[in-house]
């Protein structure tokens, strides 16, 4: 698989949507917030393109040293090959300085939950009816980069 790497400024709202459709059971952004988010200047988008089609992409938030990510999708097409672990890893090992990286996850989603725990994520949270269609609680994650302390 030849896959180019994809950055903020070589992605569009609308690729990066119709990929969440595709990838998210129930939704998830619309194509409009995609617009507002890309414009902001914490926004940070990593993504990889096969054949000139986006793939897969990891979306976030980045101010000062905490990373929160907003987005993690992979093409059906590409799911259960490693794509997410390499994209994820592969970016989060691009912070040089120590940075916390936080997420939000569904308690039903195990096989995402497996991914993060097995990238070094750790489960501090549990917040109550955090997601709609359908209302579910959600596990909040961190990942502790370059021995980030809190002081």
């Amino acid at each position: 698989m030849n896959c180019d790497i994809v950055w903020s400024d070589q992605v569009q709202a609308h690729e990066l949507f119709d990929l969440t459709q595709r990838s998210y059971s129930g939704g998830g952004w619309s194509e409009a917030v995609f617009m507002t988010d890309l414009a902001q200047p914490t926004a940070c988008y990593f993504g990889g393109r096969v054949a000139g089609k986006l793939i897969a992409y990891v979306s976030a938030s980045l101010v000062l040293n905490e990373l929160s990510i907003t987005n993690v999708a992979v093409d059906p097409a590409w799911q259960h090959q490693g794509v997410g672990e390499a994209l994820l890893t592969t970016w989060l090992a691009r912070f040089a300085s120590p940075v916390r990286v936080l997420l939000e996850v569904r308690v039903s989603n195990e096989k995402a939950q497996k991914l993060y725990q097995k990238i070094g994520f750790e489960t501090y949270y549990v917040r109550q009816k955090y997601y709609q269609n359908p209302v579910e609680a959600a596990y909040l994650m961190d990942l502790k980069i370059n021995e980030w302390e809190n002081e």
